[in-house]
């Protein structure tokens, strides 16, 4: 389920993975309600889902950041862009702003 990657996960592989994760917690509930002698083998199972918990937090922590760190990136271009052409930038906004109350105003 869980792997050493250093890859960037996308969001459909980090909800499958959590999902399974949640899939045999509730397994083993299963079995602990059907089974009382496996609790014996309780402490260990925890600990090994604590640490699948571990990893896939640290995995959603490290995307999160790559996330930010390309926003950020993408805001900086955006602010040159904006900084070095601010005509063509106001231009732009008024153009959309006139389309949009023109949209809107007809919408009733």
């Amino acid at each position: 389920m869980f792997s050493k990657r250093t890859a960037t996960r996308s969001a459909q592989e980090l909800a499958s993975d959590f999902n399974a994760l949640v899939e045999e917690g509730r397994a083993l509930l299963g079995q602990l309600a059907d089974n009382r002698p496996a609790t014996v083998n309780l402490r260990a199972v925890m600990d090994d889902v604590s640490a699948k918990v571990a990893e896939f937090q640290s995995s959603a922590a490290k995307a999160a950041q790559q996330g930010a760190k390309q926003g950020a990136k993408y805001a900086r271009q955006a602010d040159r862009y904006v900084r070095d052409n601010p005509w063509p930038t106001v231009a732009a906004g008024i153009i959309l702003g006139v389309l949009a109350t023109v949209l809107w105003s007809q919408r009733d």
